[in-house]
């Protein structure tokens, strides 16, 4: 597979010599972040079977361009869709296409291929009526917050836009989904389609019904492993028997004309590590937007990816391109010529759990944009199980996503942003993200900084730590809970799970305690507790001068063990320098409410500029341009503005 960038899309092509390709669709939000996984799979299978496959980013959506309040959102994927199959038409060998597409990504595959000619259409669990899918939106958004956000107050006023996980559609994008109905919005124009349905509706039924009175060759298939492509964790293994239907599908509807010889290096997607330097940036295409440009990076012998993404200013060109007086202006604004080339600080983002380089609701991407437009680097990357790295695993377990092998991938991303020259990075990373930043710094005498997001622990020995299979709580939660009558109301009419969250607090308190006595006889023998243990890896980076941010949402689960490390206030932590500590009433765990996604921003502000200004007081002047850019710098953009929910920023 090679990282590929059409019309400020980007993609990946799985190369491969056969004559029909496969364009996948991705679902919406939430949804696409977890199907990548077996998009990557099943894309990595077609290639396999010579049937070249493109996966890729809508406009607006993931690695590529734009943002997702720009007018009509659906009718922006519907021509990404069209020129993904224009660029597969003009750049490979393929005579026929066929849209492949999941969820939403079905439905708008199937609206494509009644407005250009396509030769076949797989759709997976379409949705049939945007109006219901967007009551369905809803209905999540609210489950979401009545269980995980309960504590943080909504917003009183009726917004305008649908959000749902971290994700919004706004009017233009709603007034059009909401018209959408199959099968009356379909025309009769492809003549051979698959259906794949986890419960064989009469949603479905209808579909089949539309095709067939036109005479069109149309299957339906059950869709039994339609949890293992649309599920968030890594504990799924990819949805294998759907793969091979839709592969089996391609090949008999659709076969080649002329047996193929063996495959070469370039149709198994071999290429990526060689014809990609180990730096990657000479050969890998590249997307430009307002204020930044990004490049995919494949680094590390091949093994991990990421896409940097660099500041494009006009004060940077006009270095880059050596201009008449550049010096001279360089002078004027007190600003080192090395500052502008590579900027000595850089910001390097890691996975959240399983999910890929793009980050929960799309944040990194938005993160490291904004970072560009304001002179910093970054590099938003894979560890070597998950993503778009050479080795990413099904199914991942938690060890595999806390090990010391992840932390060492993170640490390798610190190396690479060093080498390109930028020599004050800092890793950021929510939850298990948090906790490979932390090992990663720590283990790493070159990184600068962390900004660490709901770390949940600070230790991980793989034995004790299991995924729970339901998500419990912070005890604040629940003793906050107490006072809503709704939350009774759940109680005694059994919709909640008493003795299964009583027993995990009950574990929680247990090991919490257990910990401190153990700590106590450690100290005792003169041994490092666990307690201790933490505050050393602290004292040392402390040491180091490496600046250090730890943000927490008032009730998030994480923050209990923080405070018995550290103390209530952590006080403990207040004593060293370089590090700033803050707790947040408006942060979900997650980040998906946009109000939290402020705080991070401001955070990883403050904690950028403090630093930018400390090293100013070591060497006597104006280290970094950041050190003198306005508090405002940061705030979201004049397009955001009218859907900004959130405080201003100060």
């Amino acid at each position: 597979m090679r990282p590929i960038v059409f019309n400020e899309c980007f993609g990946w092509l799985h190369d491969a010599e056969g004559e029909t390709g496969v364009v996948l669709c991705n679902p919406y939000g939430h949804e696409a972040l977890w199907t990548h996984r077996g998009w990557r799979a099943l894309a990595a299978e077609l290639a396999r079977h010579q049937i070249p496959a493109l996966r890729f980013d809508y406009r607006g959506t993931g690695d590529s361009a734009g943002n997702e309040n720009e007018g009509d959102a659906i009718e922006t994927w519907l021509n990404s869709i069209e020129d993904a199959v224009r660029y597969m038409r003009e750049n490979t060998n393929v005579t026929r296409i066929v849209l492949c597409g999941v969820r939403l990504g079905g439905t708008l595959a199937a609206l494509v291929a009644s407005r250009i000619a396509v030769d076949g259409l797989i759709m997976m669990a379409p949705i049939t009526s945007g109006r219901e899918y967007l009551r369905e939106l809803r209905i999540i958004q609210r489950r979401w917050r009545n269980t995980a956000a309960a504590h943080i107050e909504a917003d009183s006023l009726k917004p305008d836009y649908v959000e749902s996980l971290g994700f919004r559609l706004y009017p233009d994008s709603l007034r059009h989904l909401e018209r959408v109905a199959l099968p009356q919005d379909l025309q009769p124009s492809v003549s051979n389609v698959l259906l794949l349905d986890p419960e064989k509706s009469r949603d479905s039924s209808a579909l089949a019904a539309f095709y067939r009175e036109h005479e069109i060759n149309v299957e339906v298939d059950a869709f039994d492993d339609f949890t293992s492509l649309l599920s968030e964790t890594g504990n799924c293994v990819a949805p294998l028997a759907a793969i091979q239907r839709v592969v089996s599908w391609v090949k008999t509807h659709l076969p080649e004309k002329a047996p193929h010889g063996v495959l070469s290096a370039r149709s198994m997607g071999l290429e990526s590590a060689a014809d990609i330097a180990s730096n990657g940036l000479s050969a890998a295409p590249m997307l430009c937007g307002e204020g930044f440009r990004e490049t995919p990076v494949i680094f590390d012998d091949g093994r991990l990816f990421g896409i940097y993404c660099s500041p494009a200013s006009v004060l940077m060109d006009m270095v880059q391109s050596d201009a008449t007086g550049v010096d001279e202006l360089l002078h004027s604004l007190q600003i080192d010529r090395s500052s502008v080339e590579t900027g000595k600080y850089a910001v390097l983002f890691t996975n959240t759990a399983v999910i890929h380089h793009v980050g929960e609701a799309r944040m990194w991407v938005t993160q490291a944009r904004l970072l560009a437009q304001h002179g910093i680097a970054s590099l938003r990357m894979d560890i070597a199980a998950l993503g778009d790295s050479g080795s990413a695993q099904d199914p991942v377990n938690a060890s595999t996503l806390h090990g010391m092998r992840s932390c060492a991938d993170v640490s390798e991303g610190i190396d690479w942003l060093v080498e390109a020259g930028h020599t004050r990075p800092s890793s950021v990373g929510i939850c298990s993200g948090a906790y490979l930043c932390f090992r990663a710094t720590a283990m790493n005498p070159r990184a600068a900084g962390a900004v660490l997001i709901n770390q949940s622990f600070y230790s991980w020995s793989g034995t004790e730590r299991v995924v729970p299979k339901l998500f419990v709580a912070s005890t604040r939660v629940y003793l906050a809970s107490i006072r809503r009558a709704d939350k009774w109301k759940r109680l005694f009419s059994g919709q909640i799970p008493v003795a299964t969250i009583a027993n995990t607090l009950a574990r929680r308190h247990l090991t919490k305690w257990r910990g401190r006595i153990i700590d106590l006889l450690s100290k005792l023998r003169g041994q490092d507790g666990h307690i201790s243990a933490i505050r050393k890896e602290f004292r040392l980076m402390a040491q180091r001068g490496v600046n250090v941010s730890i943000l927490y949402g008032d009730f998030d689960v994480g923050l209990e063990e923080a405070q018995t490390i550290f103390g209530r206030d952590f006080d403990w932590l207040r004593r060293l320098p370089d590090t700033r500590t803050a707790i947040e009433r408006s942060l979900d765990h997650a980040l998906f409410l946009y109000p939290a996604r402020d705080v991070m921003t401001r955070v990883i502000k403050d904690h950028l500029r403090d630093a930018g200004l400390r090293l100013a007081e070591q060497v006597g002047g104006n280290a970094y341009p950041l050190s003198r850019l306005p508090v405002e710098s940061v705030r979201p953009t004049a397009a955001d503005a009218k859907y900004h929910t959130g405080e201003t920023l100060a």
